[in-house]
C-alpha cells in the first residue's frame, strides 16, 4: 500500500486486499482503508467476494455476473432495492419465493405465492415484465416470528446463536424454508427449535423482482 500510495496515483486498484487477514484484522484494516481514501482523495476500485466488506468500505458497489454489471449503486440502494434475484441473494442474505397472482390493496400488494404457501406483502410500486415470472424477496432481519398471529405457518427447524443475534431457519408448510434474524433478547427470547410460528413482515420490507 505505502508504495502504490506515494507516486499519490488517480486510482488505486486493490484486488482481494485483505483475503489473508484474520477476522480482526481485516476489520480494522477495512477502516483504515475508509480512513486512508477519505484524507488522500484518491479512488480506490476493490475487488471483493465478501458482501460484507464491500458495503463496509465502499460509496459505490457493481454487482458483476460473468463480466456482465447488473447493478451499480450505494450500498444502501444495492441491498434494500435489488433489480433480480441474483443481485438479491448476492449481496447478504434474502428469502426469495416465486410470485403467482397480484392484488392491489391500497399501496400495498397481495402476491399469491405456491411455493411460500400463502399470500405475502409487497410494497406497491415495483416495476416487473407483464405476464413474466417474478419473485418476491424479503430479507431475514425484515421476517417477524410469532407464536401466534397472521402470516405463514411454519416450524422453528434450526436456530444458530451469533452472540448479538438469533439466526431462525423456518420450515413453512409448503415445504420451502424461510431464514429470519432476531436481535438477541437473551433470556427474553421465547422461540425454539420445534415450536410453531407465524412469519410476517411489513409490506414495504418486501421487493418484486424479474428474473
Amino acid at each position: 500500500m505505502a508504495r502504490a500510495l506515494v507516486k499519490r496515483p488517480k486510482v488505486l486498484l486493490l484486488d482481494e486486499p485483505l483475503g489473508a487477514l484474520d477476522k480482526n484484522l481485516r476489520t480494522e484494516t477495512q477502516h483504515e482503508l475508509v480512513r486512508l481514501q477519505r484524507e488522500l482523495g484518491l479512488t480506490f476500485i476493490i475487488v471483493t467476494h465478501d458482501q460484507h466488506e464491500a458495503m463496509t468500505v465502499s460509496s459505490r458497489i457493481a454487482i458483476m455476473r460473468q463480466g456482465k454489471v447488473l447493478q451499480i449503486g450505494s450500498p444502501a440502494e444495492v441491498y434494500e432495492t435489488p433489480v433480480s434475484r441474483y443481485v438479491a441473494k448476492f449481496l447478504g442474505e434474502a428469502n426469495v419465493f416465486e410470485g403467482g397472482t397480484i392484488r392491489r390493496s391500497g399501496n400495498e400488494l397481495m402476491v399469491e405465492s405456491a411455493e411460500a404457501g400463502g399470500s405475502v406483502f409487497a410494497a406497491a410500486g415495483d416495476h416487473i415484465a407483464a405476464n413474466g415470472r417474478f419473485w418476491v424477496s424479503v430479507r431475514p432481519e425484515r421476517v417477524e416470528l410469532n407464536k401466534q398471529g397472521s402470516g405463514l405457518e411454519g416450524m422453528i427447524e434450526q436456530l444458530s446463536y451469533a452472540g448479538a443475534g438469533r439466526h431462525y431457519r423456518v420450515r413453512l408448510k409448503s415445504g420451502a424454508t424461510l431464514d429470519a434474524l432476531r436481535v438477541n433478547l437473551g433470556a427474553e427470547d421465547d422461540l425454539s427449535v420445534g415450536d410453531t410460528v407465524y412469519a410476517s413482515w411489513m409490506p414495504r420490507a418486501a421487493r418484486l423482482l424479474a428474473d
